[in-house]
């Protein structure tokens, strides 16, 4: 509840900015932004009584304009991270042959989340704006075996889920697209968003127990909480225009 009347006070702000530099701004429809990211998601509150290990991972979002006379647009964004990881090399003789193996649990989250924007329409290198999000987050263990050979490579041979929950996600998001570039469709964009959540339950690693692949779930134990994140983000950001200008045709007279 705290996290939403914040999100109202600061769409109260964002507001009249965008109504003062409306008359100033470039005028756009008929865009999408594209996004990619880096990002660290870092458990906060009681989900940090249990994991204090921050998930590291990547997502993507895009954005679509909702109304020609609002600095808003719609869209979603997803991503994924991994928090934790133990894996086990081995070897096993199968048909008369040295086989190569490596086994991994790796401790992830998949979020998901719809988004709306307000962006006032600036003509400035610094570019703030202010999202709105509700979505789902899901927590999951994932055991994989892959033949390893001499060269380096891999093969995966088997990959599986073997733990799961959902959690309802909702938060907000402030960030700032920075047009450096040349091109000024492309930006570094800085972001950060505050993501809490209802109860999942989630493995987590246990102290002085070494992982054993025979048992992997052995080495976790099953927690339960809220599952709110803070999530800060750098990435690239595409601002496509399907407008452009057409070139004049020349003619005679």
């Amino acid at each position: 509840m705290k996290s939403m009347t914040l999100l109202c006070w600061c769409m109260a702000i964002f507001l009249p900015v965008y109504l003062t530099a409306q008359e100033n701004a470039e005028e756009k429809w008929g865009y999408m932004y594209l996004n990619v990211n880096f990002q660290v998601g870092i458990p906060m509150e009681a989900f940090n009584d249990y994991l204090d290990v921050p998930g590291v991972g990547g997502g993507g979002l895009f954005l679509l304009p909702i109304k020609r006379e609002l600095p808003l647009t719609f869209g979603a964004e997803f991503s994924a991270m991994t928090y934790a990881s133990e894996s086990q090399n081995f070897t096993s003789t199968i048909g008369g042959f040295t086989r190569d193996f490596r086994f991994t649990t790796s401790n992830n989250i998949f979020l998901g989340h719809v988004v709306v924007r307000i962006q006032p329409p600036v003509n400035s290198v610094f570019r703030p704006y202010l999202d709105g999000m509700v979505g789902f987050k899901n927590l999951y263990t994932r055991n994989r075996l892959e033949e390893t050979f001499n060269d380096g490579g891999d093969e995966i041979d088997e990959s599986k889920t073997v733990k799961g929950d959902w959690a309802f996600s909702y938060g907000g998001a402030v960030g700032l697209q920075l047009a450096v570039f040349r091109n000024k469709g492309i930006m570094i964009d800085l972001r950060c968003a505050y993501l809490p959540g209802s109860n999942a339950s989630y493995l987590v690693r246990k102290d002085n127990v070494n992982f054993d692949f025979n048992n992997p779930l052995d080495s976790f134990d099953e927690r339960k909480s809220p599952t709110t994140i803070l999530l800060p983000q750098i990435g690239i950001t595409f601002d496509i225009n399907f407008n452009a200008p057409e070139e004049e045709m020349p003619y005679d007279d």
